[in-house]
């Protein structure tokens, strides 16, 4: 198949494997492909190939295609033929279904042969492509059929040509020469695949022996010039005679076995050349008079005989007449050799070929005989008499011929042996053959001629098996692979011959046998992983799916989806196509199946792959599918972009808004700028940033443009953080290539520092992230990391817990639920992942990274929102929970429960026991204290704060349920380390200072304001559970940590909630304390001792039970000590520091007082009242130590406390007043130490390092007790008058002991107090307090605030109102635009003028805006309708026109939007002309007019299709 001659130059020869022609057609042939070198099989397909495709292509020749035939598109490989008949086939399937009285003396290779060469493959009737009659065949001559010569032979033959063809046609089966007519009738038929062939393989290209030598020229012309010898580029032909596989002597009895044939039978030969060897080589053998034991002799290959069996090698045969004498010999001989009739053999060499009994066996002896005679006399030969001789001439050429070295012919008869001898013994040239008979003496010599030689390696035999199997001889093989001990081979020939067994068994309808056998046959190739072999089985036992999916397994896509197909599982057998890269076929399969929405979709995504040709069919057919309805509304797209030019797509993507495809046609068109918008609308922001930066799009666009461009940069950085973990994320996102304004510069700088610092592994750095600027990328990542409640499960200290980023977290939700901050809103927007561009108001985006994608699919322009809100709120509510979770067992791990006897004793009994403890053993340091403070502070501070948002009920039913309790138990905790217990584990100087920060402290004042909240509440509530004595003092003594204004409000609400229940003498006894406390500066000694005698006397009256919060009341009595010891201080004074800090700064004023008595009889007093005081206090001890065990529980803050720690601190209020009484020894102090000394042997008390024997003596003793401290507490000599001697000079430098100074502790005031009444301790004087609460300026200004309020609240009111309906807002823009009129405007025009513009351009705005809702009703409602199924092409027709009109009335309000947009608006408020607004104004009713006509119109058609849908 030939080139041009100007291309002869260029080309390569191309070999062509069967399977590369699987999928070429003609038209896939090129320049390069040729010559074309592959086998018939391959030329065939490619033929088959190139039919089928034009069979294909001329359904769409004629325009469009009508439903059937698109139903009747060819499918390549499914509608081809099913068995393919070869001479195996023809065996094992056809052969035994024949009459054996027409097969018994027939041949089935012979058979076969002549039915395919002769009766089919005749070229006697071209035109009509017909086989042969039988007439025609039983005249057919020898020459043109040699085979079978005899009329009954070749009657029966034709016969078996019937009943072969009628099985075929039953079966499907299709042979080789149907395939060559079915061609041949394609050809004819198409006047274009005639025309195409003949253009690719025409007359003239034929190859021609001159060709080739001009192929073999211009191939060496290169060598031959570069080696100066020009007969190489000169070829030679030679007529080759010289055979190079066999020697002289064979040779040459093959050649006087031709020459007989030619003149006994020269009709049925070609005359040729004889041929000659190229080596000499031993003559053939003649045995006669031998049978077959000599073929067991242990003599073949041995000199010298002996018993035993023979040892043949693989190049080693034995020959036979038929079948049938080969069974019986091997029945004789074994499996010692191989046996192969001659038939078996043909194409077949061996090294020897042992010719057995071929004449002896001869049914025509006479026949034999007449061989001689044809030798020396041919002219007296009888052809007529002895036809058959030429059959057995031909049959002694093919045995002849297939030995290479040596050949023995063994004849067991000597008569006919003595025959042969005669025709074969000589010729012209001497003898051809020797002879040798067991009475010869060479017998033996002639017989070791037969050794094996070589042939007995194991590869020899597997090689001579591979042979027989390549040849469908499976037995033969067997055997070949047994004696090379080949496993594998042998599995696969027995395979093979399992198959076989089943197959006749089929032949014999014998069901079991034949699934039996393909079973076995089955697992023999599945073990061998014979893949289309066991296929090939499968398919036989009617398993084509097992097959097919084996065939997958093997990657065989092809052949396997085929057999999908074949099996009707057509989803699997497009799968395969496409693997195997076989588009159209998937294609056509899709469409046999009338699976259109697969075919669109496939075509759409494979349209590079499908032949142009064949695309273009394809399209034709996606425009009727379009137009019959036929395809889903989801695959549109994808029909729209396999048809149509770009005008057409455009067309069909806006009116089924299809924005994805638009894009893309946008992009090819170069419209960047409204490829911007699209993308922006549709939510693309990453793409649309990157388009408005690379594209260099802010260089001349608006403000307004340069405004998106910045939300979009906070959008894509937000989904970039929010598609990636920042621990895993790579390097920030970078804003691509282009032209940047400062601002948009500015901005991403932001994000990039924010994002380093966040992102940052190292503690510091990522530390400083709280303290940066706020911006947006703050806020944002702020408040990601809180919505991630998981995080708080991840901390593992309390110090970790986020909370400077709740607290931002929590204002932000102030500035959103409460103050209603427009960037608040924004900023969340940014958050929950929801877009809404400038250019469209109409509706929000929800971006793909966007975290309401879990709770919402779609979202519209009203929920929006509110969804978002509610969606962060709830975060937060969760947020929230699960800090408080962590943040309770976090601080459980930092600050451990610490072992109350550890901290007051130094020792623990339990371990001193070696038992366990599992309490803290670590002493409390000032830093912890300071540090616990700090904890408390953060967390209060945070859910303080979130009182505002909890009165204003913005977070959910939960939180609402929860807030308070939450509040409370950390409100509960500061409360708790703010009241003084014991200075084992606080420090009072850190009390007093948080005290003061709450107080004055902006920060601090939600949580001052929850406090008080706190202490009313416990008022109220708990009221049942905190109405003793001790517990009302508490609840004082708290009020007044936080001012005297706070205190008084609790008090008088104490007053007035005992007044009720008619609990008077608590109720003055609470004033009365009160009083004292606070009136000290008005007070002298005397009155200071009536007012302290009437409460001590009141105590007694108070019933024990009432003294369970036993702290408060002993803060009043160490208050009271204090107050008493400085008040009678000389030289010197012992107070502990704690005394110092809570409570000698609130009566400092009072110990510089000018009292009205002597100092001296003051000084009394004051001891008296001191001693009186401590001898109140220490009857209060024995009582409650005469509580029966197990005593009266201790609280502090309602909560219980270990005695111990009170116990210390009683004990040690009396050992102060006993060491400042010590060295005056007032009046009756000896008593007064017999009395108070018992105390410190109380179980209650239980002060055992106090007790002592003398007042002196516990002085000493009062060091040591300091000193267990740890120094948040100390014992403070405070010296008066340095001149005088000190009575505490030996404690000062004792440990837990310090010194200070009179005046540093108590500094004087600037000016001297005033004397002053006695106060009243009535009621009245108790409640009436003499500093009020309020100032008079302060009632006045409250005043006057609650009149204004109360005139202008209804206005307020309104104004709210009117700010919710739709024109409010509306009203305030067009005054905005009303501003930009010209000041030369006169006043009169100006009024007119922004008359015009606010009333008109309200009214048009709202029309606007109930057309756009009308719009998108409509548009739901046409898109649910083109979603219902099952409706006709009719009222698909009407809903497509409905899209059309919603098309058009879309473009009518984007026309009205343009022109009430505020660049346009603005533009017209400049020019300050009336009649161009009016003008304006007019354009606008007059398009919105026609918009709402349109769409009346188009929602009566709309209902109507609606109605016929259901």
């Amino acid at each position: 198949m030939g080139l041009d001659s100007s291309q002869q130059d260029q080309h390569t020869f191309s070999l062509m494997a069967e399977e590369d022609t699987e999928k070429i057609t003609v038209f896939t042939l090129r320049d390069q492909s040729f010559p074309l070198i592959c086998t018939w099989e391959g030329f065939l397909r490619i033929l088959e190939n190139t039919t089928m495709k034009l069979d294909r292509q001329n359904i769409y020749a004629s325009g469009e295609p009508t439903n059937q035939q698109l139903d009747e598109l060819p499918n390549t490989r499914h509608s081809a033929h099913g068995q393919f008949i070869d001479f195996y086939a023809f065996k094992l399937d056809y052969w035994p279904h024949f009459s054996h009285a027409l097969t018994k003396d027939l041949s089935v290779n012979l058979v076969f042969a002549e039915i395919m060469g002769v009766i089919k493959g005749s070229v006697s009737s071209p035109g009509s492509l017909a086989p042969l009659s039988r007439e025609e065949y039983l005249k057919r001559s020898c020459r043109l059929a040699p085979t079978f010569v005899l009329e009954a032979e070749r009657s029966h033959v034709y016969e078996i040509f019937k009943m072969y063809e009628k099985r075929k046609l039953d079966t499907g089966g299709l042979d080789n020469i149907d395939r060559v007519v079915r061609l041949l009738r394609a050809i004819r038929q198409n006047l274009s695949l005639k025309q195409l062939l003949r253009s690719t393989f025409d007359e003239d290209s034929a190859f021609r022996f001159s060709d080739i030598k001009a192929l073999f020229y211009e191939h060496f012309a290169a060598a031959s010039a570069a080696s100066h010898q020009g007969e190489l580029a000169r070829p030679q032909m030679f007529t080759l005679s010289k055979n190079y596989r066999s020697h002289e002597g064979i040779l040459a009895m093959a050649s006087l076995v031709m020459g007989m044939i030619w003149k006994g039978f020269p009709e049925t030969v070609d005359k040729l050349e004889p041929e000659v060897g190229h080596l000499n080589g031993p003559k053939p053998v003649l045995f006669q008079g031998v049978d077959f034991n000599i073929l067991l002799s242990s003599n073949v290959g041995h000199i010298t005989p002996s018993a035993g069996t023979a040892d043949f090698g693989a190049e080693q045969v034995i020959l036979v007449r038929d079948a049938h004498m080969k069974i019986r010999l091997q029945h004789q001989i074994g499996n010692v050799a191989l046996i192969l009739t001659i038939l078996e053999s043909k194409g077949m060499e061996f090294e020897d070929v042992i010719l057995w009994n071929f004449f002896s066996e001869c049914p025509d002896q006479a026949g034999v005989r007449s061989l001689e005679t044809l030798k020396s006399e041919p002219t007296m030969f009888d052809s007529k008499r002895y036809g058959g001789m030429c059959s057995e001439l031909k049959h002694l050429y093919v045995a002849i011929t297939r030995a290479r070295v040596q050949l023995f012919i063994m004849e067991s008869s000597v008569t006919t042996a003595t025959t042969v001898l005669k025709f074969l013994g000589h010729d012209n040239d001497g003898n051809l053959v020797q002879l040798t008979s067991p009475i010869h003496d060479d017998f033996s010599m002639r017989l070791g001629m037969l050794r094996p030689g070589t042939s007995l390696d194991p590869r020899q035999w597997s090689r001579r098996g591979a042979e027989f199997k390549h040849r469908h001889m499976y037995k033969d093989a067997l055997g070949c692979y047994r004696k090379a001990k080949d496993v594998c081979g042998e599995r696969t020939a027995e395979g093979h011959l399992r198959e076989e067994e089943g197959r006749q068994c089929n032949a014999k309808n014998d069901i079991a046998g034949f699934t039996q056998n393909l079973n076995l046959a089955r697992d023999l190739f599945s073990k061998e992983k014979l893949i289309n072999d066991e296929v090939r089985v499968l398919v036989a036992l009617g398993r084509s799916e097992d097959a097919a999916k084996s065939l997958f397994d093997d990657q065989q896509y092809s052949k396997a989806a085929r057999l999908f197909a074949d099996v009707g599982l057509s989803s699997k057998a497009i799968d395969c196509h496409h693997l195997a890269r076989e588009h159209s076929e998937v294609a056509a399969i899709l469409n046999k199946d009338r699976n259109y929405d697969g075919l669109v979709l496939y075509l759409d995504e494979n349209r590079g792959s499908i032949p142009a040709e064949t695309l273009q069919g394809y399209s034709l057919l996606c425009k009727l599918l379009l137009k019959q309805n036929k395809t889903s509304p989801e695959c549109r797209k994808n029909a729209i972009r396999v048809l149509g030019s770009s005008a057409e797509q455009e067309q069909c993507f806006l009116e089924y808004g299809m924005d994805d495809e638009l894009a893309a046609l946008y992009a090819s068109q170069l419209r960047d700028k409204d490829l911007f918008y699209l993308r922006s609308k549709n939510g693309q922001l990453d793409k649309a940033l990157d388009l408005a930066i690379s594209k260099n799009l802010l260089q001349s666009t608006t403000n307004d443009f340069e405004c998106e461009v910045l939300s979009l940069l906070d959008y894509v950085w937000a989904g970039h953080l929010g598609k990636n973990h920042l621990q895993d994320s790579g390097a920030p996102f970078k804003l691509p290539s282009g032209f940047l304004t400062p601002k948009v510069i500015f901005r991403a700088e932001q994000w990039e520092s924010t994002y380093v610092v966040y992102s940052s592994q190292h503690a510091d750095i990522r530390q400083h992230f709280v303290d940066m600027e706020n911006t947006v990328a703050k806020t944002l990542l702020t408040l990601r990391d809180i919505l991630n409640t998981t995080a708080f499960n991840q901390v593992k200290t309390f110090d970790g817990i986020p909370f400077k980023m709740m607290q931002e977290a929590v204002k932000f939700a102030k500035d959103l639920a409460v103050n209603k901050k427009s960037d608040a809103l924004r900023v969340l927007l940014l958050l929950a992942g929801l877009w809404k561009s400038d250019t469209t108001q109409d509706r929000y985006v929800l971006l793909p990274w966007s975290p309401l994608r879990k709770i919402v699919t779609s979202i519209d322009v009203v929920d929006a929102p509110k969804v978002a809100k509610k969606w962060f709120l709830d975060g937060l509510v969760s947020a929230i929970f699960a800090l408080d979770t962590a943040a309770r067992e976090l601080w459980k791990l930092k600050w451990l429960i610490p072992c109350v006897h550890f901290l007051t004793m130094r020792i623990c009994p339990r371990q001193r026991n070696r038992e366990d403890c599992h309490w803290n053993h670590e002493l409390v340091s000032e830093q912890d204290c300071s540090q616990t403070f700090e904890d408390l502070l953060r967390v209060n501070g945070i859910f303080c704060d979130l009182a505002v948002i909890y009165y204003h009920r913005a977070l959910n039913k939960t939180f609402q349920e929860k807030y308070l309790g939450i509040k409370r138990h950390w409100l509960e905790r500061l409360l708790r380390e703010l009241t003084h217990l014991s200075a084992v584990e606080q420090k009072p100087s850190i009390i007093i200072k948080m005290q003061a920060e709450l107080c004055l402290d902006k920060k601090r004042t939600p949580i001052s304001i929850s406090l008080e909240e706190l202490l009313y509440f416990r008022l109220v509530r708990e009221w049942s559970k905190r109405n003793d004595f001790t517990s009302l003092l508490e609840q004082m003594q708290r009020a007044q940590a936080f001012g005297t204004n706070l205190q008084n409000r609790v008090l008088r609400a104490l007053s007035s909630r005992l007044h009720m229940e008619g609990r008077g003498p608590l109720q003055r006894h609470l004033a009365l304390l009160n009083s004292l406390e606070r009136d000290l500066g008005s007070q002298d000694a005397s009155a200071f001792q009536s007012n302290l005698g009437i409460f001590l006397r009141n105590l007694d009256n108070i019933d024990v039970q009432a003294f369970s919060t036993l702290h408060a009341l002993t803060a009043v009595f160490e208050y009271l000590a204090a107050y008493c010891i400085l008040k009678t201080c000389d030289s010197a004074c012992v107070l502990s520091q704690a005394w110092i800090d809570l409570h000698v700064p609130r009566f400092n004023d009072a110990i510089h007082s000018v009292e009205q008595l002597q100092w001296f009889d003051s000084s009394h007093k004051y001891h008296q009242c001191l001693m009186g005081l401590t001898k109140a206090f220490c009857g209060i001890l024995r009582r409650l130590n005469d509580v029966p065990q197990p005593g009266i529980t201790q609280l502090c803050s309602g909560k219980p406390h270990h005695p111990l720690l009170i116990r210390q601190r009683n004990a040690e209020l009396v050992a102060i007043v006993v060491a400042n009484l010590a060295p005056a020894e007032p009046r009756g102090f000896s008593q007064f130490w017999r009395d108070v000394k018992e105390v410190f042997e109380y179980d209650f008390v239980r002060a055992y390092h106090l007790r002592s024997s003398t007042p002196a003596e516990i002085t000493s003793k009062l060091a040591f007790s300091f000193s267990k401290y740890n120094e948040k507490d100390a014992l403070i000599v405070i010296t008066k008058d340095q001149k005088k001697k000190s009575p505490f000079s030996k404690l000062e430098h004792q440990l837990g002991v310090g010194s200070d100074t009179f005046d540093h502790i108590c500094p004087p005031t600037m000016t001297p107090a005033t004397t002053r009444a006695p106060a009243d301790n009535s009621l009245s004087t108790a409640t009436d307090s003499t500093q009020e609460e309020y100032t008079k300026t302060e009632i006045e200004a409250a005043g006057k605030i609650q009149h204004v309020w109360r005139s202008c609240f209804r206005k307020i009111k309104n104004r709210r109102l009117y700010m919710l309906l739709p024109e409010a807002p509306l009203i305030a823009h067009f005054i905005a635009l009303g501003a930009e009129c010209p000041a030369t405007f006169t006043f009169i025009d100006g009024v007119a003028f922004r008359d015009t513009l606010i009333s008109e351009g309200v009214e048009m705005s709202l029309r606007l805006a109930v057309a756009r809702d009308t719009l998108s009703r409509l548009q739901k409602d046409a898109m649910t309708c083109v979603e219902k199924v099952g409706f006709s092409t009719g009222l698909f027709e009407s809903v497509d026109d409905v899209l059309h009109r919603n098309s058009q009335v879309e473009a009518l309000l984007r026309k009205a939007d343009e022109k009430m947009s505020d660049e346009c608006m603005v533009g017209v408020v400049k020019m300050g002309v009336l009649t161009v607004l009016k003008e304006v104004m007019k354009t606008v009713e007059e398009i919105i007019t026609q918009a709402e006509h349109d769409m009346l119109e188009t929602r009566k058609k709309t209902d109507t299709v609606s109605r016929s849908c259901t």
